[in-house]
């Protein structure tokens, strides 16, 4: 009989493997539990390593390569199993040539414009994995980071997707999960805490945060393609929603680290006369509540829309069309009620 690998329920710590198995009760050297769960054979062995799929779109985010790629090389998981697919949205800095020289093993898809959304999309059209990584540029992955999220996924065959502890530069916690907070919103769990050890339980997440996730190609298959109405932010939320709306967990898997240059990318773009990163989040709560709970809406855009509050009136303005457009699909014969209601707050 083959090795048997174990991993904590508890914690989500692989524990070290034994030559046969056992129904000697083992205990978790990380937490204590003895709530282990036998890893699937198929991850033990070179040859039975299921392919992965890494898409990586980037902008002008050569820089962000140089560091993110050689990390990606260091991986304990079979080489010869991970397809890395970078998607270059429209980049001057000489992005496809220098990765056609240094990287030739890397696929690379070109496109003419920047669109966060559309470039996931065109990295899982063009994807070959079983499994399906989406990673920013900006970030340096640990070594166990795909192992252990492949781990989580075959562990669990109600999970659809997995996602990553994701640290910033500082070492403090970027996410460990997303979550909803007061007046509609949604956030980073964790975010800027000191990484104490206090979110290093595998566990089932809200909605995972697209620096670093890992989806069945299955699940993809049951759910779609991310919306891209979104173009960026809030559309891992929206993804999340909807898996588990199709009934796919999704798990947290803190084992899998990953380090974040937070908004590398977005820092230097500019959206309606604001940042990037500001228009989107605001519009892309909005579209949101649209399509998941339209019932919100009137309500929302009135008192606690930022382009509201502060008087930035053809922003929000900007953003009302596609919010009435997800309204039209999500409100049913609701719809004319909420209208009314939404026109009257804004008047």
């Amino acid at each position: 009989m083959g090795r048997v690998e174990f991993v904590c329920a508890d914690c989500g710590k692989r524990i070290r493997p034994y030559k046969h198995s056992t129904t000697t009760r083992r205990k978790c050297a990380g937490c204590g539990s003895y709530h282990l769960k036998e890893v699937a054979p198929s991850m033990l062995g070179r040859d039975g390593f299921p392919l992965v799929s890494v898409v990586i779109p980037t902008h002008e985010g050569k820089h962000h390569l140089e560091k993110c790629l050689p990390s990606l090389m260091a991986l304990d998981y079979p080489q010869d199993r991970i397809e890395i697919i970078v998607v270059d949205n429209a980049s001057t800095d000489g992005t496809k040539m220098w990765l056609e020289r240094v990287y030739p093993k890397v696929r690379v898809v070109r496109r003419e414009e920047n669109h966060y959304c559309r470039a996931n999309n065109a990295g899982i059209a063009a994807s070959k994995g079983e499994f399906i990584a989406l990673l920013n540029n900006d970030t340096t992955v640990e070594r166990a980071w795909l192992n252990e999220l492949v781990g989580a996924l075959q562990g669990n065959a109600r999970a659809g997707g997995a996602g990553s502890k994701v640290l910033l530069l500082s070492g403090r916690i970027h996410t460990t999960g997303q979550r909803e907070q007061p007046n509609h919103h949604w956030g980073d769990r964790g975010f800027e805490e000191d990484d104490r050890g206090q979110y290093d339980k595998l566990e089932e997440a809200d909605s995972l945060c697209g620096v670093s996730v890992l989806f069945r190609r299955a699940c993809i298959e049951d759910v779609g393609l991310q919306d891209e109405r979104f173009v960026a932010y809030y559309e891992d939320v929206d993804y999340s929603l909807r898996c588990r709306a199709k009934g796919w967990a999704l798990l947290y898997v803190p084992a899998s680290a990953v380090h974040h240059f937070y908004n590398g990318t977005a820092s230097k773009l500019q959206q309606g006369g604001m940042s990037f990163s500001r228009y989107y989040t605001e519009r892309n709560r909005l579209l949101l509540l649209a399509k998941h709970c339209p019932e919100k809406i009137p309500e929302a855009i009135s008192t606690h829309s930022h382009f509201y509050v502060e008087k930035e009136y053809r922003i929000l303005y900007e953003s009302l069309p596609v919010v009435i457009e997800a309204l039209m699909v999500s409100a049913g014969e609701k719809l004319p009620v909420l209208l009314e209601q939404l026109f009257s707050n804004l008047r």
